[in-house]
């Protein structure tokens, strides 16, 4: 569950409830310059329900890392794939696809949801940091 003092950091972002509301504000508002909280925030809100109980199965895991994928497209669209929010979106993804690969042992051992959210939690935290910034990559 997303705690009232951890909302705080996402400013007005964090005032709402579901991903479903936060895209619709910003769908209905395209020319907002929105700062790095919404798209955070946004991720955050995609996987809420897995931030209070244990899922142990891969299925769970593999559910956890698929609602993050759509959770990302959905995100990107509604911010008209603007640069910095894609990148804060791929970062976060990114993240928890590392973590699986590196706690994966197949057919025994996998992430669970709970450290997948905490994963999450870490990049938004460093996303949020004041000295962090998105990096432009030119091939």
């Amino acid at each position: 569950m997303i705690t009232n003092n951890y909302r705080k950091k996402f400013d007005t972002a964090g005032e709402y409830t579901n991903l479903d509301s936060l895209l619709e504000h910003i769908k209905n508002n395209p020319l907002v310059n929105y700062e790095k909280t919404f798209s955070s925030f946004a991720i955050l809100l995609a996987i809420e329900k897995f931030s209070t109980k244990e899922h142990n199965s891969w299925y769970d895991s593999i559910t956890f890392q698929n609602l993050l994928i759509d959770a990302k497209i959905e995100i990107d669209k509604a911010l008209n794939h603007q640069y910095m929010h894609c990148y804060i979106t791929s970062k976060i993804l990114l993240a928890v696809q590392y973590h699986i690969e590196d706690v994966t042992i197949a057919c025994t051992e996998w992430a669970t949801t709970l450290e997948l959210y905490d994963v999450v939690c870490r990049e938004i935290d460093e996303i949020l940091d004041e000295k962090w910034k998105y990096q432009i990559h030119l091939m």
